[in-house]
């Protein structure tokens, strides 16, 4: 029997030396893991910590002591992290950012403190759903977003974790649409400032107050960190600020409104949002739909044909306001200017017009050519032109000498200002192009 049992440690050390030789596992990591606890110890320790957690509610939630509509005795210090988690909507023409994230809040409340010892070691709780209406929670409340009168921290939307020392944690989920206020007259390269105020109604500061550095965090692969950039549709988050804020509740015109006294100042933080747009989306929006459009009208207006060069400046000029069209839906009414590219697909609209009334004319020149022409064959030339020349001679005198000179050159080329037109017009293609492309890559 002495034997058999040998064997079996004999062969257990011989597998553990062929682990430790042979793979990634090191000795330690064998001895963490012999020394683990057993299912049944893993079940005792959950039953005494859930016993010790309803034991810690029950003594410091006592409706006899604690009172959830009751305030802390000392003023509360409120420190809140902003997490955001993404991004979903811009919406231009509301003038308008939803926002998905987290807040963690933390304060002290005195009240709900304990000795470890004293409930088998345990230092925090989780306190949740029906428990979580027990304890006194501060109002709070942002505004500039929709629905601005709702509360942030609600029994049923709140986490909340009480540690030994009475720090109270807590974590809600919120889903924004905070307001924003937009700069198109520069778009392209325009920018989008979204602004929100967490606040704490009908509290001075000697009553509630927020820390001193208010954090944003942002998730970046899964990970939070401080905002660098993050990506939405059309645009990019690329600066958010946070700023705790002091002030009176007088207004300017009156003595007390610099005052910094606690009892008539209310503090609250300033989120501000600044979204770039993508360059990606103007160039499908508008650059490339330009670019076609102005090789589009330069073309048709070079046609040899007349009529056919008529026929599609027009329908280019509905394409033109079709898509203007397009842009200014795309475009808030609320923007407080013109931006370039609605100015040039204006000053396209109007090129056009102007090339369809050079082609009438032009083609009233080359039919009034032909006409004398064919004049011209049938009868004797006559005096078309009469020019005076003046000559100043030396000696102070003024001869006037007429001379008549058939002037027929244009008439037998009357091809000649079409041709320079289309030379023109190819000549200006290239200068707009080159000006929107480089205007967009400043």
């Amino acid at each position: 029997m002495r034997s058999v049992i040998f064997f079996f440690k004999l062969l257990l050390l011989s597998q553990i030396f062929y682990i430790c030789r042979f793979s990634d596992i090191t000795l330690t990591s064998i001895i963490n893991i012999l020394s683990l606890p057993t299912a049944a110890e893993q079940e005792k320790a959950v039953a005494n910590y859930s016993w010790n957690r309803q034991k810690i509610i029950s003594t410091i939630l006592d409706y006899n002591i604690y009172s959830e509509f009751d305030p802390p005795d000392n003023g509360i210090k409120i420190s809140s992290i902003l997490n955001i988690d993404k991004i979903t909507t811009l919406n231009e023409s509301e003038q308008s950012v939803n926002l998905h994230g987290s807040y963690l809040f933390s304060w002290n409340d005195r009240r709900l403190r304990w000795k470890p010892n004293d409930y088998g070691g345990v230092e925090a709780v989780d306190i949740y759903h029906a428990d979580g209406g027990r304890i006194w929670m501060p109002q709070l409340r942002l505004a500039n977003v929709k629905n601005f009168y709702q509360d942030i921290i609600t029994p049923y939307s709140t986490s909340f974790t009480v540690r030994k020392d009475g720090r109270v944690f807590g974590v809600t989920k919120i889903a924004v649409k905070a307001y924003c206020s937009s700069y198109f007259i520069d778009f392209p390269h325009d920018f989008q400032m979204c602004s929100m105020r967490l606040y704490s109604p009908k509290r001075f500061t000697y009553q509630i107050d927020f820390e001193e550095n208010p954090l944003i965090w942002g998730q970046y692969n899964g990970k939070p960190g401080r905002i660098t950039r993050l990506e939405t549709t059309g645009y990019a988050l690329t600066s958010a600020n946070c700023t705790k804020k002091i002030v009176s509740i007088f207004r300017s015109a009156h003595p007390l409104s610099e005052t910094t006294d606690p009892k008539m100042t209310q503090s609250f933080i300033d989120y501000s949002f600044k979204f770039e747009r993508n360059f990606n989306i103007y160039g499908l929006i508008f650059l490339w739909p330009m670019t076609c459009t102005i090789i589009f009208t330069h073309v048709a207006g070079s046609f040899n044909s007349t009529l056919h060069s008529m026929i599609w400046l027009m329908a280019s000029l509905c394409f033109q306001y079709l898509n203007s069209s397009r842009l200014l839906n795309l475009i808030p009414p609320q923007h407080d200017g013109m931006p370039f590219c609605l100015t040039f697909a204006h000053f396209m609209m109007i090129e056009t017009i102007v090339l369809f009334f050079c082609r009438i004319l032009l083609n009233i020149f080359e039919i009034k050519s032909k006409i004398n022409k064919r004049i011209m064959k049938t009868k004797p030339k006559k005096e078309l032109m009469s020019i005076e020349i003046q000559h100043n001679l030396e000696e102070g005198g003024i001869v006037k000498e007429k001379t008549i000179e058939v002037v027929d050159y244009l008439q037998n080329n009357y091809h000649l200002p079409k041709r320079c037109f289309q030379i023109f017009l190819v000549l200006y293609t290239i200068i707009i192009l080159y000006y929107i492309h480089t205007k967009n890559n400043r």
